[in-house]
């Protein structure tokens, strides 16, 4: 095992493990590294890696749940007491995702990806640009740590980030139909802050919107890059739209709270997209 800072904040710890490399920050989780060194350092590499297995989580009993998608997603109860900063005793929920392509690709390589160089895995690039937009102080989960397994000329990949506290998605808001008036506006806003810096999200969209009592969030940056703004931000947002769009065709009267009855107005139209558009244009000024 070697370990390092080998990214671009000189407080990340790089740690390689045979055809592992892993990623991770001691600002956020402390630098649990720093173990007794009759621990060994394949024992310290272990630890690391047990991070990356639900199967480690489950049998500590810190597994608190499993999410669906297109690939799994586990919250689990971190050993890291608190945070950067603070004495709490309470432990903090992290988020493991297992890096899984979709679509047809899924059934060609399921999670496979083709590999050239570290620096280039999904994994890392999120990684790092997590810590850029947390240096520019937009609302996006805390990263952790990170994973890259090679396989020859394949990898696999996890990602490590605390969740947001008291957090719901945009997408569970609408299909209650109880979207408070200034939330459009609020949307655009957030969306315009993230490229006036040139974040591209590439695949914005009302589930990766997350809200509680701070404001609203953007999570899962996987294939996002920093890039000088142009015509990407129109896309953004267009995809952004039928992402709305679709999930409001996708609700029954009876999924829309009590308030919802047959004829009722959607609670996603022409007007409500109006005030994202205005949203976002005041966030660019």
């Amino acid at each position: 095992m070697q370990s390092g800072g080998a990214t671009s904040g000189e407080k990340i710890e790089r740690v390689v493990d045979g055809a592992s490399v892993m990623l991770y920050d001691p600002r956020w989780v402390g630098n649990f590294l720093d173990l007794p060194s009759a621990a060994g350092e394949s024992s310290r590499a272990r630890l690391l890696a047990s991070w990356f297995e639900p199967d480690d989580w489950r049998d500590r009993g810190a597994l608190r749940g499993v999410a669906q998608g297109r690939g799994n997603t586990w919250f689990v109860e971190s050993p890291i007491p608190g945070g950067e900063g603070t004495q709490a005793a309470s432990s903090k929920i992290w988020v493991l995702r297992h890096y899984r392509r979709g679509g047809l690709m899924a059934k060609l390589w399921g999670d496979r990806y083709l590999f050239s160089r570290d620096e280039q895995t999904r994994p890392w690039r999120e990684f790092e640009l997590l810590q850029t937009m947390r240096t520019l102080a937009l609302p996006v989960p805390t990263v952790v740590a990170a994973r890259v397994e090679r396989t020859g000329r394949w990898y696999r990949g996890d990602l490590l980030t605390e969740a947001i506290e008291d957090s719901h998605t945009l997408a569970s808001e609408l299909a209650q139909g109880v979207v408070p008036e200034t939330r459009w506006r609020e949307l655009g806003q957030l969306v315009a802050r993230f490229h006036a810096v040139g974040i591209h999200h590439a695949d914005l969209n009302a589930h990766n919107v997350l809200i509680n009592p701070e404001g609203l969030w953007l999570i899962d940056f996987d294939r996002g890059r920093q890039r000088t703004p142009g015509l990407w931000c129109d896309a953004v947002l267009a995809r952004l739209r039928r992402s709305l769009l679709k999930v409001c065709d996708s609700l029954n009267p009876s999924d829309q709270g009590s308030q919802a009855t047959l004829g009722s107005p959607r609670p996603f139209n022409d007007e409500q997209w109006s005030d994202v558009l205005h949203g976002y244009r005041d966030g660019l000024r």
